[in-house]
């Protein structure tokens, strides 16, 4: 199974969170491209507070249901959940990675959440290669116009 790194931009760069299991982009593009679209309804900004803020120490695997509870427990490693590290039996210290940090603790991609595109990236000697850039399937009026609205902060 490959890492991942689910992240925002930042002037330098990106930075977020770890993800341990199934991070390849034949299982994970779709599966952010229908997070934000659906679940988030089009709310990058909504997406990001869920999956980096609202998570510290990062995921074990996101595992596409975002109705039930995300903690890790040995008991649903098969579900559909969300599993988290930060939440459940393991209580994880935060740990945020940048473009630097993930390519040295041999993170296979990075999602960079854009606000109106999917940015997927892997290491290469030099730093991060661009694999492709998917625009948001649909993203409603107000978040084209990301001045409208307001800033969301991590609960």
């Amino acid at each position: 199974m490959s890492t991942a790194l689910i992240a925002r931009p930042t002037p330098s760069g990106f930075t977020g969170r770890f993800c341990t299991r199934g991070g390849s982009p034949d299982r994970l593009e779709g599966l952010l491209l229908r997070a934000v679209t659906h679940y988030f309804h089009g709310h990058v900004a909504v997406a990001q507070a869920y999956l980096i803020d609202a998570h510290p120490a990062g995921w074990y695997r996101i595992g596409g249901d975002f109705t039930s509870e995300t903690g890790y427990r040995h008991d649903k490693k098969e579900s559909l959940a969300n599993l988290c590290y930060c939440h459940g039996e393991t209580k994880a210290p935060p740990r945020e990675l940048d473009a630097t940090g993930a390519a040295e603790a041999g993170v296979d991609w990075a999602y960079v959440l854009e606000t109106d595109h999917l940015k997927i990236l892997t290491p290469v000697r030099n730093g991060w290669y661009e694999v492709r850039s998917t625009p948001w399937p649909y993203l409603p009026l107000a978040v084209q116009h990301s001045d409208l609205i307001p800033a969301i902060s991590a609960a």
